[in-house]
């Protein structure tokens, strides 16, 4: 299958595919202009503005994408901001989620896009499924998942929601939403946004066969 992962820069959502040998390609402004290939994972990267992505080789459509657009202006979290940011922000995010929208109802399998719980809900619509990593930490690789983060995920074609393995939230991370003692803003973004590795695989296991 040729799985198709937009705005990763972790490669964290691709692993289990790529491990399994699975053609992968992941887009984010992240990763060196242009194509390139990761020598840890062996995952084809395209490094640039995803509203300029040339689409994959041949004109090939994916058999799975997955959509991870930015929640910076969209995410509950930063409501407080969102008058001041003005609607300039809100429609360049929008436009952001567009790209994954067209890339997963191209693909032949299906896919999902992903965001927090935020005004996504309201601007376009509600989500299919809504989620918290901890539900997931049960599977491979989601040991470091033990907390909550209300996730929604907007389902395309035929993906399959897996199904839950949850493990009991770690109390000294909790709820990621909010800052930890002893985290800095740039640790906290950083933690707050990583994929779950534990739903990356769960993902995968439902949907590869």
């Amino acid at each position: 299958m040729v799985v198709l992962s937009l705005f990763d820069s972790t490669l964290t959502a691709l692993r289990p595919w790529a491990e399994a040998g699975h053609d992968c390609v992941a887009v984010d402004i992240a990763h060196p202009p242009g194509w390139s290939v990761c020598p840890d994972t062996g995952i084809t990267r395209w490094g640039g503005d995803a509203r300029d992505f040339p689409g994959l080789p041949g004109g090939a459509l994916p058999d799975v994408c997955m959509g991870w657009p930015p929640c910076t202006h969209l995410a509950s979290s930063g409501a407080r901001w969102w008058k001041r940011k003005g609607p300039e922000a809100l429609a360049e995010a929008m436009a952001l989620v567009a790209v994954a929208q067209r890339w997963c109802k191209a693909a032949r399998v299906g896919g999902f896009i992903e965001n927090p719980v935020g005004r996504l809900s309201t601007v376009w619509r509600k989500p299919d499924h809504w989620f918290h990593p901890a539900d997931y930490a049960g599977y491979p690789g989601g040991a470091q998942d033990r907390y909550t983060k209300k996730t929604g995920l907007w389902t395309f074609g035929g993906a399959v929601m897996p199904a839950p393995r949850p493990l009991p939230v770690c109390a000294d991370t909790g709820n990621r939403i909010h800052r930890a003692s002893g985290w800095d803003k740039a640790e906290q973004k950083r933690i707050r946004c990583a994929t779950p590795a534990g739903f990356a695989f769960a993902f995968y296991e439902a949907n590869s066969r």
